[in-house]
């Protein structure tokens, strides 16, 4: 979660990693809803994914296939790992502090550099190119 305009909207940040390689696939930014999910969910769908662990939010239950979700903290540790790495990284991401974003725009093009940095992939990469949203 991160902040917008002086802390009076909070922006929620829904990622997708990838067990196997460790790497950020996506992200959503929004409300902590189904609809923000929905955005995500509509362009990872089509990604051949055998599981999708996640926490116990509502949200993953209304939308993920039930035979492909499995709900487990035990398993959701690369993503807080991930998030960690997020807050340590983008300054605007740290928790309680004075660090927050005066558009939508600023959080998502911190995001895309983190994720690159995450991941190593800049150059290779063309989805996670710092844009205008």
């Amino acid at each position: 979660m991160t902040f917008l305009s002086k802390k009076k909207i909070k922006v929620w940040i829904w990622t997708v990693i990838c067990r196997e390689t460790g790497k950020m696939i996506d992200f959503e930014l929004g409300n902590r809803d189904t609809e923000t999910f929905l955005r995500l969910w509509e362009r990872i769908r089509d990604i051949n994914c055998q599981v999708y662990y996640t926490d116990n939010w509502g949200s993953y239950k209304e939308v993920l296939p039930p035979e492909q979700h499995v709900i487990s903290k035990r398993e959701t540790c690369l993503v807080e790992s991930r998030n960690s790495q997020i807050r340590t990284y983008g300054r605007r991401f740290f928790r309680k502090s004075k660090s927050y974003s005066k558009s939508r725009d600023m959080i998502y093009n911190g995001m895309m550099l983190v994720i690159n940095k995450i991941n190593q992939t800049a150059d290779t990469n063309p989805k996670f190119q710092v844009q205008t949203i």
